[in-house]
């Protein structure tokens, strides 16, 4: 690619980042690059914990908010400790340029 138009990003609601914290990281990245002037698309996903009883429960935010993520230790069914299986990846998921 000659450029770099838009870099997809998705950022899980636990991975405790923002937004602006991983532009920051790529602005400095990509400087000198085909993706300096790219823009960022960020999509926030959710996330998935598991209890040792097989439970799942799925955690969504509309946006990352570190006040709310205090961490999550009970299953809302049996009341075990929860695992979190998804939702603290950042995940680079498309690129358009030409």
């Amino acid at each position: 690619m000659r450029r770099i138009d838009e870099v997809h990003v998705s950022i899980g609601c636990l991975a405790m980042v923002n937004a602006e914290q991983v532009g920051y990281g790529f602005g400095m990245l990509a400087k000198g690059t085909a993706a300096e002037e790219a823009r960022l698309v960020f999509t926030l996903t959710s996330a998935r914990l598991r209890c040792p009883m097989g439970h799942e429960m799925e955690v969504k935010m509309e946006r990352i908010d570190f006040d709310r993520l205090l961490p999550i230790t009970k299953c809302c069914e049996c009341g075990f400790p929860s695992q979190i299986v998804e939702g603290r990846d950042i995940f680079l998921t498309k690129i358009v340029g030409e």
